[in-house]
């Protein structure tokens, strides 16, 4: 290990034995971000996904339904664009006649902009300009006008509660959407979902379900390419099939270019309705083909999900849960390299789980895609709030390269939804020198894709081989000016560390800085650097701070 490492490492130890000693423990503030709904009830979070950097700032941005919000008519609902990074809205769109956004999805650039674009879907029945069945739409991620609109063909369809922009499948540039239906238990329609051409709205294919209530369309995401015929494809649930017991369910992936069923997956018994909920996870064994993942929420037993590969059509984990009532299974995803190991990790939620005594408030964990063991559970605070509803990737919401997740909870009746961002590791800039950020910045960059986590930090801006110090902290602090520069870190408590270090002849400090180091996850410590320059104020200069979250 390196000197500078291991000073660092060891510095950190002895903050957090410091803090112990004080009765302090350095903990981690994982929730990036937090935003909820505008009205009471208004199921904000209900369903959602990311869609790149649409305002600019380096961070990607997310789109969520709300299909009760009132703020354009009682329960008319709406869809939002918010920043990834603040939360603030970018794009809004409300109800169209009469029918309430009641989904929205993320993905890629139908109109080839080189902004991200979006989905709504609007499905609820009945005559109106978008169709007699329900209809989806397509939003452009720069301008948030409508791009293509698509409708079911017959009354009662549902079309377009399910939906995904899933990749370029015709070669044409332009990235093509599915959308399919949603149907009752007991309907006497088997369900469809078809796919659209991004740059023409035409359709390319469509699939129909078996026989009648097999609810072929009741949840589809893009799968990547799971065949490896560099097309990507699209997983499907068919939650009724019926092949060995009422609602057992299925799940399919469709070449996305053909339609043609590449893999088929049938739950095991009557009532398990597997394929409640479907994700591609991208490639977790280094094959080069993309896995996926279905879930399995049961009416008649403990739910559970299961990782497919993508090449074999194998089952690669299977994360379980006993309590039944929890709804184990509602809800899977991919969830990024939360852990940022190189490979793409997996999410499953109980959204009426119970925590420590708080009943229904909700859980999800988050599972390795290297080995499949369980890297983090996060869970609810409010009883019958129902956290997490809907989950997934929320690419990079700070800008520090690396990948966080979201959790939307549609609450409880008297409050609104509620949208949060999480990361298992991460490095904010926080507060301003008084020199300013922008002339001697602290910033933390991600290493290789192999393995992100394993990073370095880099102060820039001072005389060549400056003399500085690197404070090493448990907990922020207001800005405190001593010596002309303001220090960023709390040194109140004594839990904090100086380690010297030398600038090189450009004026530059590297220090590697690995954020899944041993012993250090799940603790967050703040790192700022005083340098010497006899040009700024009483000599010295100061870098903004860094906050740091260590993940194991």
């Amino acid at each position: 290990m390196p000197k500078s490492r291991f000073l660092l490492v060891a510095g950190a130890c002895l903050i957090i034995t410091l803090a112990k000693a004080l009765g302090q423990q350095p903990a981690a503030v994982e929730t990036r971000l937090s935003v909820d709904g505008a009205s009471t009830a208004d199921e904000w979070g209900a369903s959602g996904g990311k869609v790149g950097d649409l305002d600019g700032d380096g961070c990607t941005d997310l789109v969520f339904a709300a299909p009760y919000d009132d703020t354009f008519g009682l329960n008319l609902g709406m869809a939002r664009v918010i920043s990834g990074k603040t939360g603030a809205p970018i794009w809004t769109s409300p109800g169209v006649a009469g029918k309430r956004p009641a989904t929205a999805s993320g993905g890629g650039d139908v109109d080839g902009d080189g902004f991200g674009d979006f989905m709504i879907g609007l499905p609820q029945n009945g005559s109106s300009p978008l169709g007699p069945g329900g209809s989806a739409r397509v939003y452009s991620g720069a301008t948030g006008v409508v791009i293509r609109t698509v409708a079911g063909s017959t009354l009662n369809d549902s079309f377009g509660f399910s939906h995904a922009i899933i990749g370029d499948v015709d070669g044409d540039g332009f990235d093509d959407f599915v959308a399919g239906t949603i149907l009752p238990w007991n309907s006497s329609q088997p369900g469809y979902v078809r796919c659209y051409s991004g740059l023409t709205g035409a359709q390319l294919w469509q699939r129909t379900g078996a026989y009648a209530g097999h609810l072929l369309g009741f949840s589809m995401a893009a799968a990547g390419d799971v065949n490896g015929d560099g097309v990507p494809d699209v997983i499907v649930g068919a939650m009724g099939d019926h092949t060995f017991g009422t609602q057992n369910g299925a799940a399919y992936v469709y070449d996305g270019l053909t339609g043609v069923t590449l893999r088929t997956w049938i739950g095991a018994a009557g009532g398990h309705r597997f394929g409640f909920s479907v994700d591609g996870l991208g490639d977790l064994n280094g094959d080069g083909k993309a896995e996926v993942i279905v879930g399995v929420f049961r009416g008649n037993g403990p739910g559970y999900a299961h990782v497919y590969d993508g090449l074999t059509g194998g089952v690669l984990y299977i994360p379980t849960h006993a309590i039944v009532a929890d709804r184990y299974g509602h809800t899977v995803s991919g969830a990024g390299d939360f852990d940022a190991d190189g490979t793409p990790d997996f999410v499953v939620a109980a959204p009426d789980g119970d925590v420590a005594g708080v009943v229904d408030c909700g859980f999800c964990r988050i599972f390795s895609g290297a080995t499949g063991a369980l890297l983090r559970e996060f869970h609810g605070d409010v009883a019958t709030r129902k956290f997490p509803y809907a989950i997934g990737a929320a690419g990079d919401v700070n800008g520090d390269g690396l990948d966080d997740f979201f959790a939307g909870t549609i609450s409880v009746a008297t409050l609104p939804g509620r949208v949060q961002v999480f990361s298992r590791l991460c490095a904010d800039r926080y507060g301003v020198a008084p020199t300013g950020d922008a002339q001697f910045p602290l910033v933390w960059t991600a290493g290789a894709t192999a393995s992100p986590g394993n990073g370095a930090m880099t102060a820039t801006g001072v005389p060549p081989f400056a003399a500085g110090l690197l404070g090493i902290g448990a907990a922020p602090s207001a800005p405190l000016e001593i010596l002309g520069v303001d220090l960023l870190i709390d040194v109140s408590s004594g839990a904090w560390f100086g380690l010297p270090v030398t600038f090189d002849g450009s004026g530059s400090l590297q220090l590697p800085l690995d954020l899944r180091t041993p012993g250090l996850g799940g603790i967050a410590l703040y790192l700022q650097v005083i340098a010497a320059d006899p040009a700024a104020l009483q000599g010295l200069r100061a870098t903004n701070g860094l906050s740091v979250l260590f993940g194991s």
